[in-house]
């Protein structure tokens, strides 16, 4: 693992792939890579060996092209009173797709 992805924050406990790409893109630069979404899956799906794959797959090479061109944040998404979202978490600990605060693009 390069030191930029040891750099990033671990995913907190049931966080959803999504809430964890804001999180850490708010505090972190795009490097133009998936190291937000590798780390993802390594730390909470690491059965899903094709992730990466499957995300380059739909067009996606970068952590921030995955959190502005997968989904958008609902109207009524849970927010801390800064502003931030709280994952309303998964339901499959292993799952990588977003929790309710998440509607596909088109949706």
């Amino acid at each position: 693992m390069s030191k930029l992805t040891n750099a990033l924050p671990n995913p907190a406990d049931d966080e959803c792939i999504r809430c964890y790409l804001v999180r850490v893109g708010d505090a972190f630069s795009c490097d133009g890579t998936l190291r937000a979404v590798s780390l993802f899956r390594e730390r909470t799906a690491p059965n899903d060996s094709d992730l990466v794959s499957k995300v380059k797959n739909a067009g996606i090479f970068c952590d921030c092209e995955f959190r502005m061109n997968n989904a958008r944040v609902v109207d009524d998404a849970q927010r801390a009173p800064q502003g931030h979202l709280i994952c309303s978490a998964t339901t499959h600990p292993e799952s990588v797709a977003g929790c309710a605060n998440w509607a596909e693009c088109g949706s």
